[in-house]
């Protein structure tokens, strides 16, 4: 019995021996990426909710502080207009803010300012004037017509603009 102990410590030690000496292996070669072209974040849009992970890889962050901050600004300036002149709400409207400098500079980058709106409304916890501004500017971006028959939005709150938005990506991609 101890013979065969030994004769099969024997042969593993062998067998280790020889896996040892051999090349290593070679890994699978794998395709080069493609790195002109970045990550889709609209990918991250699942019929199942937003993977956030995806959706962070392939957000632009730099983009995501200037569009924030725009906008922020132009929510601001419309705030204090109002408090240093009332009137201008019964005048000309909280809408004005749609024809300012900074709504403008952003609506200007185009669709790459999109997946920042978008973030911006998805993770915020509040849906007041500054997330109903980034909202609109989506809205205006996308092209997407979330309209009724009488011309009516069918969002009337930038949370409520979310699931139609989601919607449409998933179409596309069908």
């Amino acid at each position: 019995m101890k013979r065969v102990f030994q004769g099969g410590i024997a042969i593993i030690l062998a067998l280790l021996l020889c896996a040892c000496g051999s090349a290593p292996a070679q890994p699978e070669p794998t395709q080069p990426e493609d790195l002109t072209q970045a990550p889709d974040p609209w990918a991250a849009i699942t019929e199942y909710g937003v993977d956030e992970a995806v959706f962070l890889a392939a957000l632009d962050t730099s983009l995501l502080e200037k569009v924030a901050a725009e906008l922020q600004t132009a929510v601001d300036e419309e705030a204090k207009a109002e408090q240093e002149n009332p009137a201008l709400v019964l005048t000309e409207g909280w809408t004005r803010i749609f024809q300012s400098t900074q709504y403008q500079n952003v609506l200007a980058r185009g669709k790459e300012a999109m997946p920042a709106l978008y973030w911006i409304i998805y993770k915020s916890d509040n849906n007041g004037l500054y997330e109903y501004v980034c909202a609109n500017a989506l809205y205006e971006l996308s092209g997407y017509d979330f309209t009724i028959a009488d011309g009516v939005r069918q969002w009337d709150n930038a949370k409520a603009l979310l699931p139609l938005f989601n919607e449409k990506v998933l179409e596309e991609r069908k």
